[in-house]
Protein backbone atom coordinates (compact mmCIF):
# COMPACT_ATOMS: atom_id res chain seq x y z
CA UNK A 1 0.00 0.00 0.00
CA UNK A 2 1.52 3.42 -0.56
CA UNK A 3 -0.61 6.82 0.28
CA UNK A 4 0.09 9.82 -0.83
CA UNK A 5 -1.23 13.40 0.25
CA UNK A 6 -1.20 17.19 0.12
CA UNK A 7 -3.07 19.69 2.19
CA UNK A 8 -2.81 24.08 3.53
CA UNK A 9 0.31 25.05 5.02
CA UNK A 10 2.58 23.74 2.35
CA UNK A 11 2.09 19.98 3.98
CA UNK A 12 3.07 16.66 1.96
CA UNK A 13 2.78 13.15 2.94
CA UNK A 14 3.16 9.90 2.51
CA UNK A 15 3.18 6.32 3.96
CA UNK A 16 3.75 2.58 2.53
CA UNK A 17 3.35 -0.44 4.07
CA UNK A 18 4.22 -4.19 2.47
CA UNK A 19 4.76 -7.44 3.26
CA UNK A 20 5.81 -10.82 2.22
CA UNK A 21 5.74 -14.66 2.71
CA UNK A 22 8.60 -16.42 1.21
CA UNK A 23 9.54 -20.50 0.60
CA UNK A 24 10.88 -21.94 3.44
CA UNK A 25 9.57 -20.14 6.05
CA UNK A 26 10.72 -16.23 5.24
CA UNK A 27 8.65 -13.23 5.87
CA UNK A 28 9.39 -9.60 5.51
CA UNK A 29 7.71 -6.22 6.18
CA UNK A 30 8.38 -2.70 5.76
CA UNK A 31 6.52 0.47 6.61
CA UNK A 32 7.35 3.90 6.78
CA UNK A 33 6.19 7.38 6.65
CA UNK A 34 7.35 10.88 5.62
CA UNK A 35 5.47 14.20 6.63
CA UNK A 36 6.09 18.03 5.93
CA UNK A 37 4.89 20.83 6.45
CA UNK A 38 5.29 24.86 6.52
CA UNK A 39 3.08 25.05 9.98
CA UNK A 40 0.39 26.89 10.90
CA UNK A 41 1.91 29.09 13.24
CA UNK A 42 4.69 31.92 11.95
CA UNK A 43 8.28 30.08 11.82
CA UNK A 44 6.64 26.27 12.36
CA UNK A 45 7.79 24.43 9.35
CA UNK A 46 8.14 20.72 10.89
CA UNK A 47 9.50 17.56 9.12
CA UNK A 48 9.02 13.82 10.50
CA UNK A 49 10.19 10.28 8.93
CA UNK A 50 9.63 6.86 10.19
CA UNK A 51 10.90 3.43 9.27
CA UNK A 52 10.54 0.18 10.46
CA UNK A 53 11.65 -3.29 8.55
CA UNK A 54 11.69 -6.81 9.90
CA UNK A 55 13.07 -9.71 8.03
CA UNK A 56 12.41 -13.60 9.69
CA UNK A 57 12.33 -17.38 9.41
CA UNK A 58 9.44 -19.34 10.77
CA UNK A 59 10.02 -23.30 10.53
CA UNK A 60 8.73 -26.32 12.72
CA UNK A 61 11.54 -26.41 15.35
CA UNK A 62 12.63 -22.38 15.77
CA UNK A 63 11.41 -18.95 14.84
CA UNK A 64 13.71 -16.03 14.69
CA UNK A 65 12.91 -12.03 13.13
CA UNK A 66 14.92 -9.12 13.39
CA UNK A 67 13.39 -5.83 13.21
CA UNK A 68 14.77 -2.04 12.64
CA UNK A 69 13.12 1.32 13.56
CA UNK A 70 14.36 4.31 12.79
CA UNK A 71 13.03 7.79 12.68
CA UNK A 72 13.94 11.33 12.17
CA UNK A 73 12.10 14.46 13.23
CA UNK A 74 12.84 18.32 13.16
CA UNK A 75 10.28 20.05 14.72
CA UNK A 76 9.89 24.00 14.55
CA UNK A 77 7.53 26.20 16.59
CA UNK A 78 6.13 23.29 18.87
CA UNK A 79 6.67 26.14 21.87
CA UNK A 80 3.27 27.07 24.36
CA UNK A 81 2.01 30.34 23.41
CA UNK A 82 0.23 33.09 25.91
CA UNK A 83 -3.13 33.63 25.68
CA UNK A 84 -2.60 37.46 25.26
CA UNK A 85 -0.26 37.05 22.38
CA UNK A 86 -2.69 34.31 20.79
CA UNK A 87 -5.69 36.97 21.07
CA UNK A 88 -3.20 39.37 18.55
CA UNK A 89 -2.93 36.33 16.43
CA UNK A 90 -4.03 32.63 15.97
CA UNK A 91 -0.41 32.18 14.65
CA UNK A 92 2.18 33.68 17.38
CA UNK A 93 5.04 32.53 18.59
CA UNK A 94 6.62 33.39 21.82
CA UNK A 95 10.01 32.72 21.04
CA UNK A 96 12.32 31.59 18.18
CA UNK A 97 13.94 29.71 17.30
CA UNK A 98 12.25 26.96 18.79
CA UNK A 99 13.73 23.82 17.37
CA UNK A 100 13.70 20.19 18.52
CA UNK A 101 15.37 17.66 16.31
CA UNK A 102 15.42 14.33 17.22
CA UNK A 103 16.72 10.63 15.99
CA UNK A 104 16.09 6.96 16.78
CA UNK A 105 17.82 3.70 15.82
CA UNK A 106 16.65 0.43 17.10
CA UNK A 107 17.43 -2.43 16.19
CA UNK A 108 15.38 -6.46 17.91
CA UNK A 109 16.20 -9.79 17.87
CA UNK A 110 14.22 -12.35 19.43
CA UNK A 111 13.14 -15.89 18.36
CA UNK A 112 12.78 -19.27 19.87
CA UNK A 113 13.20 -22.84 19.78
CA UNK A 114 11.38 -25.84 20.67
CA UNK A 115 13.24 -28.30 22.72
CA UNK A 116 13.47 -31.94 23.51
CA UNK A 117 10.51 -32.96 26.04
CA UNK A 118 7.92 -30.40 24.79
CA UNK A 119 10.24 -27.28 26.43
CA UNK A 120 10.03 -23.86 24.50
CA UNK A 121 13.90 -21.75 24.98
CA UNK A 122 13.32 -18.02 23.83
CA UNK A 123 15.16 -14.99 23.66
CA UNK A 124 15.50 -11.25 23.06
CA UNK A 125 18.31 -8.76 22.13
CA UNK A 126 17.94 -5.15 21.86
CA UNK A 127 19.95 -2.15 21.17
CA UNK A 128 18.31 1.73 21.01
CA UNK A 129 20.30 5.01 20.63
CA UNK A 130 18.13 8.19 21.12
CA UNK A 131 19.48 11.32 19.88
CA UNK A 132 17.68 14.95 20.84
CA UNK A 133 19.03 18.75 20.32
CA UNK A 134 17.05 21.46 21.04
CA UNK A 135 17.39 25.27 19.86
CA UNK A 136 15.38 28.10 21.90
CA UNK A 137 15.29 31.30 21.68
CA UNK A 138 14.61 32.38 25.67
CA UNK A 139 13.76 35.99 27.54
CA UNK A 140 15.11 37.08 30.36
CA UNK A 141 12.91 39.53 32.15
CA UNK A 142 15.41 40.08 35.14
CA UNK A 143 18.14 41.09 32.73
CA UNK A 144 17.22 44.65 30.19
CA UNK A 145 21.07 44.70 29.03
CA UNK A 146 24.35 45.63 30.29
CA UNK A 147 24.89 49.45 30.29
CA UNK A 148 28.66 50.17 28.50
CA UNK A 149 28.92 54.36 28.04
CA UNK A 150 25.47 55.38 28.53
CA UNK A 151 24.15 52.62 25.54
CA UNK A 152 22.28 49.23 25.91
CA UNK A 153 24.41 46.80 23.70
CA UNK A 154 23.30 43.21 25.33
CA UNK A 155 20.60 41.48 24.39
CA UNK A 156 17.92 40.47 27.17
CA UNK A 157 17.44 37.06 25.39
CA UNK A 158 19.80 33.51 24.59
CA UNK A 159 19.56 30.86 22.09
CA UNK A 160 19.80 27.84 24.82
CA UNK A 161 21.46 24.58 22.75
CA UNK A 162 21.46 21.19 24.50
CA UNK A 163 22.10 17.91 23.45
CA UNK A 164 21.18 14.68 24.80
CA UNK A 165 21.97 11.22 23.77
CA UNK A 166 20.63 8.24 25.26
CA UNK A 167 21.77 4.69 24.66
CA UNK A 168 19.90 1.51 25.86
CA UNK A 169 20.18 -2.51 25.26
CA UNK A 170 18.76 -5.64 26.63
CA UNK A 171 18.53 -9.25 26.70
CA UNK A 172 15.97 -11.93 27.82
CA UNK A 173 16.23 -15.05 28.18
CA UNK A 174 13.52 -17.84 28.94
Amino acid sequence: MVEAYAGSFGRVAGQFECGRKFDEGWHAFASGNWFNENGWRDYSPSEIGQLFAKVGRRSEAYEIDVSVTGANTNLIGNGLVSQTFLAQSQTSIFTRPDQTKNQLAMVNVSGNALLEGGSQLDGLVSFCNVRTRTLNGELNDAFEGAVEGGAVDVPSAVDNRRRTQQNGAGAALQ
